[in-house]
């Protein structure tokens, strides 16, 4: 059975990043795979050229890599007000609204939207990098994100036990090796 979150908010950034890498990955993942069977099913040659260009050049796997988590966002907000998404479970944070109930789908679609553009800079690789380190040194310094400011929404995690650790070190693993992958596997691939 999962541990109940503390009552005491915990300064967790990394278990916080790691949860929103995995389900940025997960989602876009799932978004990814219905598309290709759709257009497989629907026009396979189209499909297949779409590929073709992908698999050509870099910048359109940025573009189709960006597409997918703008369509995933809805999916992650719905996730939170469900309860919690795959990563924020593996990592045992929890989401609610600012009087502790579950968010509603305007306030977690607002909080999604904001994370997007102020904690990711819209997925822009050198950008992002800056817009994390801002909001890793905001959630340190104040204790809260801009996002969850914002909303109003209350981010509390569960006691870090043998079990948590089970779970978030292969997860945190699996994020690090897929955000490397992605780096890099266009430099070791021949045209």
């Amino acid at each position: 059975m999962q541990n109940e979150p503390s009552q005491t908010p915990r300064l967790d950034a990394w278990s916080r990043y790691f949860a929103r890498m995995l389900d940025v990955l997960v989602f876009s993942l799932l978004v990814g795979i219905v598309a290709a069977v759709a257009g497989t099913l629907a026009a396979p040659e189209a499909t297949d050229e779409v590929i073709a260009v992908m698999d050509s050049s870099r910048l359109w796997t940025m573009v189709a890599d960006l597409a997918s988590f703008v369509i995933a966002l809805p999916l992650i907000a719905m996730s939170l007000v469900l309860g919690q998404t795959p990563g924020k479970w593996l990592f045992g944070i929890r989401v609610r609204g600012p009087q502790g109930d579950k968010l509603r789908l305007s306030s977690a679609l607002h909080r999604e939207l904001l994370v997007w553009a102020r904690g990711l800079a819209l997925g822009l690789p050198l950008l992002s990098f800056v817009t994390l380190v801002m909001s890793y040194a905001r959630l340190t310094e104040d204790g809260a994100t801009a996002w969850d400011r914002r909303v109003g929404s209350q981010v509390s995690h569960v006691e870090r036990t043998p079990a948590w650790w089970l779970k978030a070190v292969p997860a945190a693993t699996f994020v690090v090796a897929l955000i490397l992958w992605n780096a890099f596997a266009g430099l070791f691939v021949s045209a």
